[in-house]
């Protein structure tokens, strides 16, 4: 490998993704259906519809029902948004999920 090409095999090397360094029975797809519900539930709770969501939080209508269905993938930026219309961290609404899950008991003790 020559110099230019380091940077490159640098990003290749952390894209990759060990998951047997997180064992948990839950798929992604698990972690994002529940996500989806956690964020149906919040938003119900407050009386809310996705179009008020949409407008509150910036993220579109239609990006919040993929969400809410668990078949949008979410970034931690979007995740922000979201979270910061119900005055929630990010992170604790994926510490919520997790634990409810019990996906991965070392997470959900460790919370």
């Amino acid at each position: 490998m020559n110099i230019e090409d380091e940077p490159q095999a640098r990003y290749r090397s952390s894209r990759s993704f060990d998951s047997s360094a997180f064992p948990s029975s839950c798929s992604d797809l698990d972690f994002l259906t529940a996500l989806g519900e956690r964020l149906r539930e919040l938003r119900t709770a407050r009386g809310m519809s996705r179009s008020e969501l949409a407008d509150a939080s910036g993220v579109s209508e239609r990006w919040i029902a993929r969400i809410e269905s668990g078949k949008g993938n979410v970034t931690i930026l979007l995740l922000r948004r979201l979270a910061s219309v119900f005055r929630q961290r990010p992170v604790q609404l994926a510490v919520d999920i997790e634990t409810s899950l019990r996906c991965n008991k070392e997470l959900s003790d460790g919370m």
